[in-house]
């Protein structure tokens, strides 16, 4: 345990509450098969019904596969054409990759899931509605939908249908 669970754990006995270890319990797995590749980093991980579709960094060589898991069924589309992808939204086969290494930390990439993640189109650019560089920000994607925060308050969504809207600048 950490410093602050140990200090946590002798506050709780000197309570004399009882002290249950958290156990999660595993909704999804990735499936591990040979044909797969294995994580190493896990990049960007989203849900789109009941697809899960992630981003990795990949153990054998240093690629982004982009993987979905459907029912316990896996499918590699191809490796991401943009590395170090943080954000990912899906929506059926479409997908929005979102940022990168610098300097495309705050690249709009669409590209399509059906086809293979090879071919891309980088679509546009988040920004801060003053027009500067957009650092700083927390990124979360849910499904089709990209929600931006920055200064404690939603800065930006877009959708996958409309990434040029709400703060998106298109290139």
């Amino acid at each position: 345990m950490t410093a602050p669970d140990v200090d946590i754990a002798r506050r709780l006995a000197l309570l004399r509450l009882p002290v249950k270890p958290l156990r999660p319990e595993a909704t999804w797995v990735y499936p591990r098969t040979g044909e797969l590749p294995l994580i190493y980093d896990c990049y960007a991980l989203n849900v789109d019904g009941e697809d899960a579709v992630v981003c990795f960094l990949g153990m054998e060589v240093l690629q982004f596969p982009i993987v979905s898991v459907r029912d316990g069924t896996a499918t590699d589309h191809g490796t991401s054409p943009v590395p170090g992808v943080h954000g990912l939204l899906v929506d059926g086969d479409r997908a929005l990759l979102v940022g990168g290494y610098p300097p495309d930390f705050d690249v709009l990439t669409a590209t399509s899931l059906g086809m293979g993640a090879s071919g891309s189109d980088a679509v546009s650019r988040l920004i801060r509605p003053d027009g500067r560089e957009l650092r700083q920000a927390r990124r979360f994607c849910r499904g089709g939908t990209l929600y931006v925060f920055f200064d404690g308050t939603i800065c930006a969504t877009t959708t996958i249908d409309a990434p040029t809207t709400s703060g998106a600048d298109p290139k």
